[in-house]
């Protein structure tokens, strides 16, 4: 299975695997004159997690103020190995939170399989996030959809809920799949690591791109490297696992870039890459 993963490197397979989609600028300039002052956008109201993999984080999860139907929670997948641990990452924004309640079911009408709290949660108030794990008791099947649901209090009076959907992820080679799609999303921002992404694409002869809103592996090598435009980035990227299995690994990065249009004036883009990885 190594070998067969080295061969094709998580090849990008035709038409979804480099999706550099929704490259829009912001509907107004958000930088203007030399000068001028500008302020930071504040953090989220509400607390929000994540998911901590040896490949960084992935799935941001937001806070719902009540309870959502399970059977709705399906825009990502978090994976589950074989010792059954789940790592967590809370962006707390100075709420202080404690502790974290969960239940895990299948049947989003059925009574939860497990429930239990994760009472120990370690600070790095650096980086203002909290973390924690959970370890399932529970066996989880292959081929099986599970709901987590998660609970955390910010004070006497509010409680907030976080949702993933989960499945046993053994055999599906999710850190090779995250390690490939952020070198290949690094490599868009230097001319000469660039070239390392061009084996994986497939340009369509005559094709010509005049617009980066969208480009996919059918575009042409220039166009996938934004073309003229000198951009940078200005986030990490936010890697979301779409679909998952043996087979094929669906996962999305968004990020934020920028690029000087003109002297003093700095135009901000958002770049949603959408890899198809086998």
């Amino acid at each position: 299975m190594k070998n067969a993963i080295k061969d094709v490197l998580i090849h990008v397979i035709v038409g979804v695997a480099v999706f550099l989609g929704a490259f829009f600028f912001f509907n107004h300039q958000i930088s203007s004159e030399k000068g001028q002052d500008y302020s930071e956008l504040a953090n989220s109201t509400f607390p929000v997690m994540q998911i901590q993999s040896e490949n960084g984080y992935y799935n941001t999860m937001p806070a719902f103020l009540d309870p959502i139907d399970l059977s709705l929670v399906r825009n990502h997948i978090t994976v589950i190995g074989s010792d059954r641990t789940l790592n967590l990452c809370l962006h707390n924004y100075d709420y202080d939170i404690t502790a974290i309640q969960y239940e895990l079911f299948t049947n989003p009408e059925e009574e939860p399989l497990e429930e239990g709290t994760i009472n120990k949660l370690t600070e790095d108030e650096s980086e203002g996030i909290r973390t924690g794990s959970i370890v399932f008791e529970t066996n989880l099947k292959k081929d099986t959809n599970y709901y987590l649901r998660m609970a955390a209090r910010l004070d006497n009076h509010t409680r907030v809920f976080f949702y993933t959907k989960l499945i046993n992820g053994e055999g599906c080679h999710l850190s090779e799949a995250m390690t490939f799609a952020r070198e290949f999303h690094n490599n868009l921002f230097d001319k000469t690591e660039f070239q390392k992404n061009i084996k994986y694409l497939e340009p369509a002869a005559g094709r010509r791109t005049t617009s980066l809103e969208k480009v996919d592996i059918n575009s042409s090598v220039d166009a996938i490297s934004f073309g003229n435009t000198k951009v940078k980035p200005e986030s990490d990227p936010i890697v979301t696992i779409k679909e998952i299995n043996e087979v094929y690994v669906v996962l999305q990065m968004d990020s934020i870039l920028s690029s000087e249009v003109r002297e003093g004036v700095v135009q901000y883009y958002d770049l949603s890459e959408k890899y198809k990885l086998r």
